[in-house]
């Protein structure tokens, strides 16, 4: 079988996923060479990968001729994407990649775009009859008369935590209206915030789903998290999943509430940041992809993973010389 090479965009910090492919050579004969692409030359998860190139911002109008130059020269089979971004715009072309013999591990523009977007993300759970954070635009919460402290405040656009703030007053709420691009204003949810990991072959049907609870957050990345077991979170996520037409890796996050409510709170159509902890428990996410591209059929296994595994990670540091910056 020809070998399967493998491209990750947007490689940043996500040396967990990098080294989770690479590692896939020592044990599948068909697994190939991992390369990483990023803008920037110090991000640490490109120098896991068999090799590098640097690239322009997604928002460059070349990006793609660069991307497209890559797949061809190092005979990519897969691409993951990794950024938000970015997923829209991979989401479009997934039948005209694969016309040419290369697979997105993504699913379509219009998961991307509902995802993207806290208001779209928010009618989308409304529409399936989950519970959500009640959700308000700038506009309506400058309306409402009767408001309920402590809300949560961030951007309709935004990724990770940034520019995300618990409001515990009328005086925060203006302070920070006025300094966040298109905010939107939710229903202040306490609970144990979970990520729950899934994986879809890609005719969408779901193989795996794995919760785990996220104990402590750093940057909008699990820093510390358990596995756990919920049947109604993972019956709620295969809901999820199937409306939405996920193919591939995704993650979906929300809240367990001390009284057993579940509220969820975002979608991701991409690798999580803590999968490392998803592969620890016995599901190799990045091993399944390489098996369906490979052409294996692969049964779904929802449920069966370690439960109550711990993860607790650690900084760590790349060094780094001038010649080692090239690609």
């Amino acid at each position: 079988m020809e070998k399967i090479n493998i491209l990750i965009t947007a490689a940043s910090r996500k040396v967990a996923l990098v080294r989770g492919f690479v590692e896939l050579k020592n044990h599948f004969d068909y697994a190939g060479n991992v390369i990483a692409v990023d803008c920037e030359p110090l991000s640490p998860a490109l120098h896991f990968a068999d090799k590098f190139y640097l690239v322009p911002l997604i928002e460059d109008k070349n990006y793609f001729s660069f991307i497209d130059k890559i797949i061809k020269k190092e005979k990519i089979r897969l691409v993951i994407p990794t950024m938000d971004l970015e997923l829209p715009l991979w989401g479009e072309r997934i039948d005209e990649y694969e016309k040419e013999g290369v697979i997105i591990a993504c699913s379509g523009k219009k998961a991307a775009e509902i995802s993207n977007d806290k208001i779209k993300t928010y009618e989308f759970f409304k529409s399936l009859f989950l519970m959500t954070p009640e959700t308000f635009t700038k506009e309506e919460i400058l309306k409402e008369k009767n408001l309920s402290f402590p809300l949560f405040i961030k951007p309709r656009f935004g990724r990770g935590s940034i520019n995300c703030y618990k409001v515990r007053d009328k005086e925060e709420l203006l302070f920070y209206l006025k300094r966040i691009k298109e905010p939107i204003v939710q229903e202040y949810i306490k609970g144990q915030e979970f990520t729950v990991d899934l994986i879809s072959d890609f005719n969408n049907d779901v193989l795996s789903i794995v919760p785990r609870k996220r104990l402590t957050v750093r940057a909008g990345i699990s820093d510390r998290g358990q596995t756990f077991y919920s049947e109604k979170i993972i019956n709620s996520v295969i809901k999820i999943a199937k409306e939405l037409n996920i193919k591939g890796p995704a993650n979906i996050q929300g809240f367990l509430k001390d009284g057993g409510e579940i509220y969820f709170t975002e979608i991701n159509p991409r690798f999580s940041g803590g999968i490392q902890l998803t592969k620890a428990a016995g599901v190799n996410f990045m091993e399944i992809l390489l098996k369906l591209v490979a052409g294996e059929k692969i049964k779904p296994f929802i449920g069966e993973f370690e439960r109550g595994l711990y993860m607790s990670s650690y900084e760590d540091s790349v060094f780094l010389r001038e010649k080692d910056l090239k690609g």
